[in-house]
C-alpha cells in the first residue's frame, strides 16, 4: 500500500475512510508513526500489537464500532491526543491510566457506565470529552486531573458529582446539560478560572452559596430547565458574564425581581438575560423598560426536555416601506451537539441588517436536545420532538430551518414541517457517522431511515451544505439529489457553519432566505452593511 510506504518517512498515516473491518498488520510494524488516523472505518476491535506504537503521539479511531480498547494501548507512553468519539465502548481499561503524556481524549457518543479510578492518573489532560454516554457517577480520582480546562459531562445519567471536582482549578469549562443531577457540590465555588457553567435540562433545585461571588470569570450560564425557585442571595452579574439563561425554572417574583433590578444597573456592556413570558408575569414595563437590551423574553413551548423558547418579532402586520406585505415566517434554530443554543447571534444580527422594520416581523423558535438524543430517542422520543415543533410550526404558512452537525440532522428529520431548510453538514447515515450518539446499529439505522423518509416526503426547498471533507461530502450525497440541493465549499471543516460566519458568508444566506420565505425580493428590503 502506498500510504503505508510513504509513513515510513513522514511518521504520519491516514487510513480514514477506507471501509476497514480490521487494522493492516504492516501498521503494527510502522514503530516511528506519530500519528495514525484510523477514523470512519467498520473496525470493531484493536489489535494487542498497537502497543507496538510506541512514539504515537496522535491516535486517531473516531466513527468505528469499537467495543472495547486493548490493554496495551498503556503502552503509548507518547501519546497526548486520542480521539475514540462515536463508538461502542462500554467501559476503559484500568491500563488507560498509563497513559500519562495524554492531554486531549475524546470519548463522546459511546456506551460508558462508569469511568476506572485510574481516569485520575491521567494528569496531564487539559481536554476530557465524555458527551452523551450512560455515566451515572465519577469516580472520585476525577479530582486529580489538576491540569484540566475543559471537562464535558452532557447528555449523560449524573445525578451527582464527587466533591474532589473542588481541586479542578484550572478548569475553564464545565458541561453538564441534560444529566439528572439534583444539586451542584459546593466546591464548585473553588473553580476559580470557570468561564462556562453549563447545567440545564437538570433537576437543580438551588445553586451552593456564594456561587456568583467566587466564580467572577464566568462569561455563560445555562440554568433554564431546572427546579429553581431562586438565585443565591447577592449580585451575580459579574464584570466578565455574558450570559445567563434561566428559563423554564419556578422562580419566585422575589428572584425575577432581582434579576432585573441588577440588569438595570448593568453598564454598557452586553448581556444577555433569558427570562421565560411566564417568569415575567408578577413584573410590569417599567421594570422590564429599565432591564432594557440585556433581557430576552419569550414563550416555552410546552413541557418537557429540552429547550423549546419562542421570541417574536416586532407585533403587525408584515408590510415594507414600499408597501408590500409579506408573510410572517418563523425561523427555527437548531443547536447542535454541544446542546446549547447557537444561532441567536447570526438571527440578531439579521434582524439589524436591514433599514426596512418589515425585516423585523419573523419569530424565532430556539430548539435544543441537550441530551444529545440526535432530537430522536427512538419512537416515542421522535414523537415528542415532532409534535412539540408541530405545536408551533403550524401557525405559520412559511417556515426556515436551520442547523449545523446534530442540528442539522433534525432539520432534515423534521423538514416536513417546513418551506425552507438550510442544514449544515449534517450526519445522514448514523452509522457511519464520526459524530453520534452512543446506541446500537439497528436504533443509527432507524433514525437514518427516518431522516432520508421524511426528506422524501417533504415539500421544503431543501439546501444541504458541506465541506470538501469527504466524510462530510460522503454524507450529504446520501440524500436524494431531486430533493436537495447541494452546495460545497471548498474548506475541510466540519464546522461549516462556523467558517461560513467567519467569512461573513452565512448572514446573507439566511437573511436571502428569510426575505424569500417572507414573500420579498431585495428590491423591497433596503439593505445595509453591516458595521
Amino acid at each position: 500500500m502506498v500510504k503505508l510506504s510513504l509513513a515510513q518517512g513522514s511518521g504520519s498515516l491516514d487510513l480514514s475512510e477506507f471501509e476497514l473491518d480490521s487494522v493492516p498488520e504492516e501498521v503494527c510494524d510502522l514503530t516511528q508513526l506519530e500519528e495514525l488516523t484510523l477514523a470512519g472505518n467498520m473496525l470493531t476491535e484493536l489489535p494487542d500489537r498497537i502497543g507496538n506504537l510506541t512514539q504515537l503521539q496522535k491516535l486517531q479511531l473516531s466513527g468505528n464500532r469499537l467495543s472495547r480498547l486493548p490493554d496495551s494501548i498503556s503502552s503509548l507512553s507518547n501519546l497526548e491526543g486520542l480521539w475514540v468519539h462515536g463508538n461502542l465502548l462500554t467501559s476503559l481499561p484500568a491500563s488507560i491510566g498509563a497513559l500519562s503524556s495524554l492531554r486531549a481524549f475524546s470519548v463522546v457518543g459511546n456506551q460508558l457506565t462508569a469511568l476506572p479510578e485510574s481516569i485520575g492518573s491521567l494528569q496531564s489532560l487539559t481536554s476530557l470529552e465524555l458527551a452523551g454516554n450512560r455515566l451515572q457517577t465519577l469516580p472520585e480520582s476525577i479530582g486529580r486531573l489538576g491540569h484540566l480546562e475543559k471537562l464535558q459531562l452532557h447528555g449523560n445519567e449524573l445525578r451527582k458529582l464527587p466533591q474532589s471536582i473542588s481541586s479542578l482549578t484550572k478548569l475553564k469549562s464545565l458541561s453538564l446539560q441534560g444529566n439528572a443531577l439534583q444539586a451542584l457540590p459546593d466546591g464548585i465555588t473553588c473553580l476559580q478560572a470557570l468561564e462556562e457553567l453549563l447545567a440545564a435540562d437538570n433537576k437543580l433545585e438551588s445553586l451552593p452559596d456564594g456561587v456568583f461571588q467566587a466564580l467572577r470569570n464566568l462569561r455563560t450560564v445555562l440554568l433554564y430547565g431546572n427546579m429553581l425557585k431562586g438565585l443565591p442571595a447577592g449580585p451575580f452579574l459579574s464584570a466578565n458574564l455574558k450570559e445567563l439563561w434561566a428559563e423554564v425554572n419556578p422562580l419566585e417574583s422575589s428572584a425575577v425581581h432581582s434579576i432585573l433590578q441588577q440588569a438595570a444597573r448593568i453598564d454598557d456592556r452586553r448581556v444577555a438575560l433569558g427570562l421565560d413570558s411566564k417568569q415575567l408575569l408578577g413584573t410590569n414595563a417599567a421594570q422590564r423598560a429599565d432591564a432594557g437590551q440585556h433581557l430576552r423574553p419569550g414563550d416555552v413551548i410546552g413541557a418537557g426536555q429540552g429547550y423549546f423558547k419562542l421570541a417574536q418579532g416586532r407585533e403587525g402586520d408584515v408590510v415594507s416601506a414600499d408597501g408590500v406585505k409579506g408573510d410572517r415566517a418563523l425561523a427555527v434554530a437548531f443547536g447542535s451537539a454541544p446542546g446549547v443554543p447557537n444561532w441567536g447571534g447570526l438571527l440578531s444580527r439579521v434582524r439589524k441588517a436591514a433599514k426596512d422594520s418589515a425585516h423585523d416581523c419573523f419569530d424565532i423558535l430556539y430548539v435544543v436536545d441537550p441530551a444529545r438524543s440526535w432530537y430522536s430517542g427512538g419512537d416515542e422520543g421522535f414523537q415528542y420532538w415532532w409534535d412539540r415543533l408541530a405545536a408551533v410550526t403550524g401557525r405559520y404558512s412559511r417556515v426556515l430551518m436551520l442547523g449545523d452537525s446534530m442540528g442539522a440532522t433534525a432539520a432534515l428529520l423534521f423538514s416536513p414541517l417546513a418551506t425552507a431548510v438550510h442544514a449544515f453538514t449534517p450526519q445522514v447515515d448514523l452509522t457511519t457517522a464520526s459524530l453520534r450518539p452512543g446506541r446500537d446499529s439497528a436504533w443509527l439505522g432507524a433514525l437514518t431511515q427516518r431522516v432520508m423518509a421524511n426528506v422524501s416526503a417533504s415539500e421544503a426547498r431543501i439546501t444541504v451544505h458541506s465541506s470538501s471533507w469527504l466524510h462530510d461530502l460522503d454524507q450529504a450525497k446520501l440524500l436524494p439529489a431531486d430533493k436537495v440541493q447541494l452546495k460545497v465549499y471548498s474548506v475541510s471543516t466540519h464546522r461549516l457553519a462556523r467558517y461560513l460566519d467567519s467569512t461573513e458568508q452565512l448572514l446573507p444566506i439566511v437573511r436571502g432566505t428569510l426575505l424569500q420565505e417572507m414573500g420579498f425580493s431585495s428590491g423591497h428590503i433596503r439593505l445595509h452593511n453591516l458595521v
